[in-house]
């Protein structure tokens, strides 16, 4: 990839060649960078046998979309304009929410206009310049349309297409609206963000349906999302989301779920993690919106769904170790919250095993919990101060622990532990909340002491007194009278 950037490409093509022959984890991307590099170097038939290698052998690639949109590419460049067209379809039927959709579409219409073909011709440019509004490819649509109809003397014809067709537009005002969005996008692209909100509140109060009405709406919420003007940002990536697929859908997509994440509001962030999960064609991407998912179901207790989605990320060929950690760790933990705890255990150990942090300490805890729920107390105690002496520094943890260890004290009647357990707690925990339930917990435990106590005391009483009864005075008196 680095030579591919400085553009050294036989020496990427190398190294590309390389990874493939060591069966890469990501050897389609391999096979697809490959491909690329030949086409630059003109090799276009040696780009077309490796593109078609990596549709025969990759049967689930994130780059099926790409690559049979290159390989069109590359029938074009060699003047096989029957294959090009034929590939070309296929992008469009086989991968209709790809963003390679709309300039496949547009480089049929140029072929079939190069080939005298002048009515398809003009069907592709208007099915791209209506269904992708918006885009680079629905201006260059609308660019040829315009050029069909001149040519034919039909200035008119294409006024009236326009208008009812892309109601809105107006020929006349199209120069203003392209130069308002460049001097907004300007101003974007040079990271003033202040300046550019701006121009595009102004452009998208013109234009509200511009050419650009799609692009401003997303750069804007970028700026938005980076002041943590979350609600704002929120708006305009719903915008986008609500236009059919293009070049910003995926990023709006999870933009828009992690806003919610970041406001703890789960459901909205699932709905969009899965609509991102339904289109996203790099497997990076995938990930992300299965991860989000895994989240979301982990939060609002949907446990099936949690090991439903910990099994497909898992499956995947390229994880990285802190997610898998936490892919173990929510596993375990919906396990639990399905009783199954001895899959649960196997995870939380898996984690304890595999990670040293933040992470560990939690697993471990859950497994000291599981020990004592099956009053296991003693493994609890060990589990315990395993989680006290190697991870120390992770106070929640520690202090819930502790809290635990209270408990397991209290359970086997070692009063004494149990009470020194929580006072310490009272007394150094830094945990407010694990500080509250120490003191109530010792409250609790004093005032049963205290009971059991009064219990005692009258029991002595009584025996005593069946032992040296009372005089009865009554008597005595009636006596004495």
């Amino acid at each position: 990839d680095c030579y591919y950037v400085n553009k050294d490409f036989y020496n990427a093509l190398e190294y590309y060649d390389k990874a493939i022959s060591v069966a890469a984890a990501d050897m389609d991307y391999a096979l697809y960078q490959k491909a690329m590099v030949q086409g630059v170097l003109s090799k276009y038939g040696e780009k077309v046998k490796t593109l078609e290698s990596l549709l025969a052998s990759h049967s689930k690639s994130g780059y099926r979309a790409a690559a049979t949109y290159e390989l069109a590419n590359a029938y074009g460049t060699m003047n096989r304009p029957e294959d090009a067209l034929k590939e070309y379809a296929r992008v469009e039927k086989d991968y209709p929410q790809s963003v390679y959709v709309k300039d496949a579409i547009m480089k049929r219409g140029l072929i079939f206009l190069q080939s005298g073909k002048s009515e398809e011709a003009r069907a592709s440019f208007e099915k791209v310049a209506v269904e992708h509004m918006g885009t680079d490819a629905a201006r260059e649509a609308l660019n040829a349309l315009k050029e069909y109809y001149v040519e034919r003397g039909q200035v008119d014809a294409y006024f009236e297409w326009v208008k009812n067709k892309l109601p809105g537009t107006s020929i006349e005002l199209t120069a203003q609206d392209s130069i308002t969005y460049e001097a907004a996008y300007l101003r974007y692209m040079k990271s003033d963000c202040s300046g550019a909100m701006k121009d595009f509140e102004n452009y998208l109060g013109r234009f509200p349906d511009g050419i650009f009405s799609v692009q401003a709406h997303f750069y804007k919420s970028e700026c938005e999302y980076f002041i943590e003007a979350y609600d704002k940002a929120l708006k305009g990536y719903e915008y986008v989301i609500s236009k059919p697929k293009n070049t910003y859908t995926e990023q709006s997509l999870q933009a828009a779920a992690n806003i919610h994440m970041i406001k703890i509001e789960y459901g909205p962030a699932l709905k969009y993690w899965k609509a991102l999960d339904q289109i996203a064609e790099m497997q990076s991407t995938k990930q992300a919106a299965m991860v989000g998912q895994l989240r979301c179901y982990a939060s609002l207790s949907g446990h099936e769904e949690v090991l439903e989605l910990a099994r497909r990320i898992l499956e995947l060929s390229k994880v990285d170790k802190a997610l898998e950690v936490e892919i173990h760790l929510l596993w375990g933990e919906s396990a639990l919250g399905l009783n199954r705890s001895d899959e649960a255990m196997e995870q939380f150990e898996w984690v304890f095993k595999h990670s040293k942090g933040q992470m560990a300490a939690r697993a471990q805890y859950r497994k000291a919990s599981i020990l004592h729920s099956r009053q296991e107390y003693k493994a609890s105690e060990e589990a315990i101060f395993t989680l006290i002496d190697e991870l120390t520094s992770y106070d929640e943890w520690v202090a819930k622990a502790l809290l635990l260890l209270a408990e397991n004290y209290y359970q086997q009647g070692d009063l004494f532990q149990a009470k020194y357990t929580l006072k310490s707690l009272v007394e150094d925990a830094r945990v407010e909340s694990v500080k509250k339930q120490a003191r109530e917990r010792l409250a609790i435990i004093e005032a049963e002491e205290k009971a059991n106590q009064r219990v005692r005391e009258r029991d002595t009483l009584e025996i005593e007194l069946d032992r040296n009864p009372v005089p009865d005075r009554t008597q005595k008196e009636e006596d004495h009278e």
